[in-house]
């Protein structure tokens, strides 16, 4: 009797051994799993960043830039005023579309800008001139997370802002990009009781 009762504890710490390892080994497995797919996320989440900033064109634009040049990269426009003004609708902008614009002076570019507008405005309808368009909290919750991911971009791409923009109007960055015969700037600007709550604004000038 003492004999059957000893086999059958012993056979039962050998049950209990094997769950355990089972479960220690499905436990590490899972672990791994998890750290290969944050890997796999952070990977992605940088493979698109890299993306987005290699279709920016405000980090490669510049005084000298033509029309020409911005065509050649980004194909033929909606609108183009005989290459004065250039104008691109649905631009996919770091995840979201807008409208681009640049403008030229004697050949050169003066000015550019990328306009974010909220996206039920397509299907909104005035009901008269002082009708103005209302967002929801989701869609300015959606654009101050999408200015955001425009900042944090720039930071990364061209370092700290020089300037912060503080009024009643706009809130935003710039930046110095000056060189020996052109002063240049880059904001972006936030407005969330605007119709277009977050732009990019590009502007160069003779000293």
């Amino acid at each position: 009797m003492k004999k059957l009762a000893i086999s059958i504890l012993l056979l039962m710490c050998t049950w209990v051994l094997y769950a355990c390892s089972t479960s220690a080994n499905e436990e590490k497995v899972s672990m791994s799993s998890q750290k290969e797919e944050t890997k796999s996320t952070k990977t992605t989440t940088v493979v698109q960043e890299e993306i987005a900033l290699s279709q920016d064109p405000f980090l490669w634009i510049n005084e000298r830039t033509t029309a020409e040049d911005i065509i050649t990269s980004l194909g033929e426009p909606r609108y183009s005023n005989n290459g004065t003004e250039l104008e691109y609708d649905n631009f996919s902008f770091y995840g979201e579309k807008g409208t681009l614009w640049f403008q030229f002076n004697d050949g050169f570019l003066e000015e550019a800008g990328f306009c974010y507008e909220y996206s039920n405005l397509d299907t909104w309808k005035s009901n008269g001139p002082d009708d103005k368009y209302v967002p929801t909290a989701e869609e300015k919750h959606d654009a101050q997370d999408y200015a955001a991911t425009i900042k944090e971009c720039y930071l990364h791409a061209l370092g700290n802002f020089t300037k912060e923009i503080d009024s009643n109007v706009y809130y935003g960055w710039s930046w110095d990009l000056s060189t020996d015969f052109y002063w240049t700037k880059l904001e972006l600007l936030t407005s969330f009781d605007s119709e277009t709550p977050v732009e990019v604004y590009y502007a160069a000038w003779e000293k």
